[in-house]
């Protein structure tokens, strides 16, 4: 769990990533934002810019694991 404090266009962020096992050896992320727009009515836009973002960086958290597992 985390929560930012300062220096994000947001009013409240909270954020939980949690790993779990997988039957096949494989790791399941979840990756959960709470948040409220700093400016009222953009919270579609946020959300937007936010997974975007999210979703680049957990591809390219999976391909380090992937080059450090292959090692």
């Amino acid at each position: 769990d985390y929560r930012l404090r300062s220096g994000a266009p947001l009013r409240f962020h909270y954020g939980r990533i949690e790993l779990a096992p997988t039957a096949d050896g494989k790791v399941w992320l979840t990756y959960v934002i709470r948040f409220g727009p700093a400016i009222p009515g953009t919270k579609w836009l946020m959300r937007w810019l936010l997974g975007g973002r999210v979703r680049r960086g957990v591809l390219r958290l999976k391909e380090i694991c992937e080059e450090g597992a292959a090692k």
